[in-house]
C-alpha cells in the first residue's frame, strides 16, 4: 500500500509538471501565430513585413505539430504492452531508411556518413520503433550540428546478444550540466533552439519498453556521441 501511494503521488506530480510544461509550450507559438496574423489582417505592411510574419507563423506552426507529435508518441508509449508483435528486422535496411529521411533536410556543409556492421544483423524487434530512436537521434544531431560530419554506425555484441548503435556528430556536444536531464520530459540544452525537448524522452521511454539502453558517452570530445544497445 506504501508503494503504490508513493507512486500514485509520483504520478501526480508528473501530471502536474508536464501540464505546467505544456501550457507554457502551447501558449508561447500561439501567441505568436495570433498576433503575426492579427497584424497581416489589419494591412498596411510592405511586402517584406508580410514575407518575414508568413514565416515566423510557418515556424510556430511547426514547431506545435511537432509538440503535438510528440505528445501523441508519448502517450502512445504510455499504453503499450508487451503484446505488441515483433518480426525480424533487417539492421541495414532500417539504418538506410532513416538516413535517406536524414538527408533530405541535411544541412549544407555537413557529411553525412555510416559504417554497417560487415556481416548482416537482424534484430526480432518492433521496427517502428527501431525507427524511432534513430531518427530522433539523427535528427537531434542534425539540429546542433553546422559543420563537419554526422555518423551512424553499428555492430552486433553477440555474448551480450544484443546490437549496438552509435550516433555521434561534430556539433557543440552537451554541456556537463545537463548531462543528466537530457532524457527528462521537456529537458533543453539551449532555450533559443526551436524543439520541444520531448524528443530524448521518447527514445528512453522506448528504449525501457524493449529492455535496452541508451546513453551519452561523456567520454567523446569531438561532438556529442549517444549509444544505444537493443537486445536481440
Amino acid at each position: 500500500m506504501i508503494q503504490a501511494r508513493d507512486k500514485a503521488e509520483m504520478m501526480d506530480r508528473l501530471k502536474s509538471a508536464f501540464l505546467a510544461n505544456m501550457s507554457h509550450e502551447i501558449r508561447t507559438p500561439l501567441n505568436s501565430i495570433i498576433g503575426f496574423s492579427s497584424l497581416m489582417a489589419a494591412g498596411g505592411l510592405t511586402q517584406e513585413e508580410m514575407e518575414e510574419y508568413a514565416r515566423q507563423m510557418e515556424s510556430s506552426n511547426a514547431y506545435l505539430l511537432d509538440l503535438v507529435n510528440n505528445v501523441i508518441d508519448i502517450a502512445d508509449m504510455d499504453s503499450q504492452t508487451d503484446d505488441i508483435p515483433k518480426k525480424p528486422v533487417s539492421v541495414d535496411a532500417c539504418c538506410q531508411e532513416c538516413l535517406g529521411l536524414i538527408r533530405q533536410n541535411l544541412k549544407e556543409g555537413i557529411k553525412l556518413q555510416y559504417m554497417p556492421s560487415s556481416t548482416p544483423v537482424d534484430v526480432c524487434t518492433v521496427e517502428i520503433w527501431m525507427k524511432r530512436v534513430l531518427l530522433g537521434l539523427l535528427n537531434n544531431a542534425n539540429k546542433f550540428t553546422e559543420s563537419g560530419f554526422i555518423r551512424l554506425s553499428y555492430a552486433e555484441d553477440k555474448p551480450n546478444r544484443l546490437v549496438r548503435f552509435i550516433i555521434e556528430d561534430s556539433g557543440p556536444g552537451i554541456d556537463e550540466n545537463y548531462r543528466d536531464s537530457i532524457f527528462e520530459r521537456f529537458a533543453k540544452v539551449d532555450a533559443f533552439t526551436q524543439g520541444t525537448g520531448l524528443g530524448l524522452s521518447i527514445i528512453r521511454q522506448i528504449m525501457e519498453l524493449v529492455d535496452g539502453n541508451v546513453y551519452l558517452d561523456t567520454n567523446y570530445a569531438g561532438g556529442a556521441r549517444f549509444v544505444v544497445e537493443w537486445p536481440q
